[in-house]
C-alpha cells in the first residue's frame, strides 16, 4: 500500500505533519465537481491488511482507468497505534460518515458538493470493508450504480467481476500454501498429529468392530 508506506516513512522522519483530513478531501472536491467525478473517501491504515488488498482491487490493471475516469480518491490515515501517522481530523470525519463503528477499511462517496451518496456499510450495518462474499460484492456494485452515475453498467460489472476473480484466485493461493504450512511445521509435532490421528481412527475402529 504505497500511500500508507509514504506517510509512514514521513512521519518517522520528522518531516511536516501529515495534511488533515478535511483539506484532503476539500482539493478532491474541488477537482471533482468541474469534471463531474465522485470523490472516494478511503479510511485505512498500515497495519490493516483488507487496506492494502482493497487498495491493490483499486490499483488493478482493469480497475486503475475507471478510477481515474470517474474518482477523485482520497486515502486518510486513521487508527494507527502513532497519532503522528494519521491525518489529522480522520476520525472524527470517519464518524460524520457513518463509519464512526466499522472497521476497516471504511469507504464513502461523496458526490460534487459533498453529499454523501454511497459507503461501505451492507444494508444490515455491517462494513464490508474489501468485498470478498459474493453478497458483498453485489452490494459493492448497487452502491457504484448510486454513487457513480456515469459510470457505464459494462465498468461497473468489470469492477465487480475484478473483485470475484481477485477473491477467487486468493482462495486457490490459500489451498496451495496449505501444504507449504505443513511442511514447515516442526519434524517432531507432525509426526505427534500423525501419531494422534492414528490413534483416533484406530479407537474409531475398534468402536465400530465391537459386537452389539
Amino acid at each position: 500500500m504505497a500511500w500508507l508506506a509514504l506517510t509512514v516513512a514521513t512521519a518517522r522522519a520528522g518531516a511536516a505533519a501529515p495534511p488533515s483530513a478535511q483539506a484532503l478531501v476539500d482539493t478532491a472536491l474541488a477537482k471533482a465537481k468541474p469534471s463531474h467525478k465522485t470523490v472516494l473517501v478511503d479510511f485505512g491504515a498500515s497495519w490493516c491488511g483488507y487496506c492494502k488488498r482493497f487498495d491493490a482491487f483499486l490499483q488493478s490493471d482493469g480497475v486503475a482507468p475507471l478510477i481515474d475516469a470517474h474518482f477523485e480518491v482520497v486515502h486518510l490515515v486513521v487508527d494507527e497505534k502513532d497519532e503522528a501517522l494519521e491525518n489529522p481530523g480522520g476520525a472524527a470525519l470517519k464518524e460524520s460518515l457513518g463509519g464512526g463503528r466499522a472497521g476497516l477499511p471504511f469507504y464513502a462517496f461523496l458526490d460534487g458538493d459533498g453529499r454523501k451518496v454511497g459507503d461501505s456499510l451492507m444494508p444490515d450495518g455491517n462494513n464490508m470493508g474489501h468485498p470478498m462474499s459474493a453478497a458483498e460484492i453485489q452490494r459493492f456494485g448497487e452502491v457504484l450504480r448510486t454513487a457513480a452515475p456515469r459510470l457505464a453498467e459494462d465498468e461497473r460489472r468489470r469492477m465487480t467481476d475484478t473483485l470475484s476473480a481477485l477473491e477467487s484466485k486468493r482462495r486457490w493461493q490459500a489451498r496451495l500454501r496449505a501444504p507449504l504450512v505443513w511442511l514447515r511445521v516442526p519434524g517432531h509435532t507432525r509426526l505427534a498429529v500423525c501419531a494422534a490421528a492414528l490413534l483416533g481412527l484406530a479407537i474409531w475402529v475398534g468402536l465400530r468392530m465391537r459386537p452389539r
